[in-house]
């Protein structure tokens, strides 16, 4: 890509803000805040004892929003910026290679991780392959400072909806992939199932789940994986640790923890049942006390 190509690209978001702003009299309550993209995947990485990064997939552009939540005395701020491309070459491929697709299908933002070694994993909404993204410097004034390095593909996988990724402790290598995926793309026919995999891609330990109940996340101190539904679901609607309502009523496609035990949610709106085509889409912080509540008591 040219020059040009990247001025232009920084000149079409002048106007975006750089930060949300939750007052402390808001965090004690279900917080949701309206966002102009339709967010899908989400992760987190504690920082400090008052600091989470976080990252979110925008489905439809696709970019990913990469947040700084900051804990102070007068409430949560969230400072954002976006990443919104990764280079191959001296290629911009927006995070996904040209790559053939099933008809009707497109490249589009399904799920994000923090990788091993600094890297961003993605995956797009097709497929069983995880997208491999290191930060490089500029290769071009105001390009990405992204690029794919490679893939990794869970070969006994179907199509992804959810991925959370576990590192050793210290974030050199992955020790195990958690999948929520389905068996093809009827996706209200139930072969919804969450699976977990080994760093060498090995499936182990399939279980049945509901269609619709995205994620997955994980809360430290607390033994097993937390996992969301959305609009489109049967059951009762909310967060689940694992087959156990925790969180009644919320709605949402990804679910990550925040330093002080907060839950994060991104939603993806367009597929609530709503005559103007659902929803836009939303991030939600659930207080810990909330959550704190409904966990199973050792």
């Amino acid at each position: 890509m040219t020059r040009s190509y990247w001025q232009a690209q920084q000149s079409s978001y002048p106007l975006l803000g750089k930060e949300i702003f939750i007052p402390t009299e808001k965090l004690d309550q279900v917080w949701e805040y309206y966002l102009g993209s339709q967010p899908l995947g989400c992760a987190s990485k504690v920082l400090s004892p008052t600091q989470t990064l976080i990252l979110l997939f925008a489905y439809f552009e696709p970019c990913i929003g990469k947040i700084l939540a900051t804990l102070e005395n007068d409430g949560l701020h969230l400072h954002w910026d976006w990443i919104r491309g990764s280079m191959l070459g001296t290629e911009s491929v927006r995070f996904f290679p040209s790559l053939p697709i099933p008809s009707g299908q497109f490249s589009r933002g399904q799920t994000v991780n923090f990788g091993p070694r600094g890297t961003m994993i993605v995956s797009r909404n097709i497929g069983n392959k995880l997208l491999i993204h290191y930060p490089i410097d500029n290769i071009l004034p105001d390009a990405p400072n992204w690029a794919l390095a490679g893939e990794i593909e869970l070969k006994e996988a179907g199509l992804i909806h959810s991925v959370l990724l576990e590192l050793d402790e210290n974030e050199q290598r992955i020790v195990n992939f958690h999948t929520i995926e389905a068996s093809d793309y009827q996706p209200d026919n139930g072969n919804w199932k969450q699976c977990l995999y080994d760093e060498d891609g090995r499936r182990w330990m399939p279980e049945t789940l509901p269609p619709y109940r995205y994620g997955l996340g994980k809360r430290e101190g607390v033994d097993g994986l937390f996992t969301i539904t959305d609009f489109r679901t049967k059951e009762r609607p909310g967060i689940y640790l694992g087959q156990k309502l925790i969180v009644p009523g919320v709605h949402g496609n990804g679910i990550c923890f925040l330093a002080d035990g907060s839950a994060f949610v991104t939603r993806y709106g367009c597929g609530a049942a709503d005559p103007g085509n659902g929803k836009p889409g939303a991030i939600l912080v659930i207080p810990q006390r909330i959550i704190e509540e409904n966990l199973p008591r050792k």
